[in-house]
């Protein structure tokens, strides 16, 4: 369910991007209740309950987490990224641990 639902994710092109949040950036994720909203919407599911539980599980497997490793997956504004996109991050950067680009105000343990 975790490689269907990401290349759906992927074929649409429009749910994974950059996101900001108290002026910090977060690269290539994706909002837990716009993801809970697309999987309904392209027949994954049939409610946000076992969307929910699916994608729980998907975190617990390690194939999605949340951008600063605070939440288990829940359907709302909290940030979230495919372990296939942290991988593409890491790779770009060239070093082994990526970091999200924060501004001149922004927290480094963001919770979002």
């Amino acid at each position: 369910a975790g490689q269907r639902l990401y290349s759906r994710v992927l074929a649409s092109k429009i749910v994974i991007q950059d996101r900001k949040y108290h002026g910090r950036t977060y690269n290539s994720c994706v909002a837990g209740n716009e993801l809970v909203d697309f999987a309904i919407a392209e027949g994954l599911f049939t409610s946000r309950h076992e969307a929910v539980a699916h994608l729980r599980d998907l975190v617990e497997a390690g194939v999605l987490h949340h951008v600063c490793n605070d939440h288990h997956f829940k359907d709302e504004n909290k940030f979230y990224r495919f372990i296939n996109d942290e991988k593409a991050l890491v790779e770009r950067s060239g070093s082994k641990k990526h970091r999200e680009t924060p501004s001149a105000n922004g927290s480094p343990h963001a919770s979002h």
